[in-house]
């Protein structure tokens, strides 16, 4: 199935599901709206450019494969192939990944504010499975990554972020990872925001910077490795687990 002009799942006070067994189908765009929108990959190959406005994905197999993909709304991962060579952006939705194989060009995770107005929330929560980045990724103001199993693979710098939300007085605000579990590894850490580990391993290849005010490392169980641990401003705090320093 080839659409190649504007194909719309749900929104209007219209349920639809599409249901993909199996074969191809190409869409430009496909767009999952708010409001009844759900797609549901069992088998085959979606491809083409895929919006999610609100609406559902789930994959139970098969395999998504898009040049970007931009995540404000649902998108599941219980099993199968998701792949983008571009950007992987989860801007105000929710990724639950309980299985399968993800991977991405980049990853963003939430996003920046625009013309004064506050950033939005997005979340990518990781059970099972696998998730690596070809390059960076960043978590940004009020971004959530939680793994709780599984293997996340970075092969660039992982940037957690903060921002400070006027008018005066104002407050700050920061994105957050949190590992209990799985395995985890990126080429450096650059870290303004919030990690908090119970479990799991962590291992960073080259730097772990903690970097200001807001940037805070909790490590209470699993094993943190790095080459280098170095903290400009921030706190670092150790409640337990093993933290292993090549060059200390």
């Amino acid at each position: 199935l080839t659409v190649t002009n504007l194909e719309v799942l749900g929104g209007w006070g219209n349920s639809v599901v599409f249901d993909q067994e199996g074969g191809y189908h190409f869409a430009t765009p496909l767009w999952i709206s708010a409001g009844g929108g759900e797609y549901d990959l069992h088998g085959g190959q979606l491809g083409g450019t895929v919006l999610m406005k609100g609406g559902v994905l789930n994959q139970y197999g098969g395999d998504l494969s898009v040049a970007d993909f931009v995540v404000d709304g649902f998108y599941n991962l219980y099993g199968g192939t998701f792949e983008t060579a571009g950007d992987l952006t989860d801007n105000q939705g929710f990724v639950t990944q309980s299985g399968g194989a993800a991977s991405a060009g980049s990853l963003f995770i939430g996003a920046t504010s625009i013309s004064g107005f506050p950033p939005t929330f997005g979340s990518y929560i990781l059970t099972n499975g696998t998730l690596n980045i070809a390059t960076n990724a960043i978590i940004s103001y009020e971004g959530n990554l939680d793994q709780e199993g599984g293997t996340i693979n970075i092969a660039g710098a992982f940037n957690i972020n903060d921002d400070y939300v006027g008018p005066s007085p104002g407050y700050s605000i920061w994105g957050t990872f949190t590992n209990n579990g799985g395995m985890f590894s990126a080429g450096s850490i650059n870290l303004a925001g919030k990690i908090a580990q119970t479990g799991g391993t962590n291992q960073v290849l080259g730097d772990l910077t903690v970097t200001d005010g807001p940037g805070d490392y909790i490590l209470s169980g699993g094993l943190l490795s790095t080459a280098n641990t170095l903290k400009s401003s921030g706190a670092f705090h150790q409640l337990g687990g093993v933290h292993s320093v090549q060059n200390l």
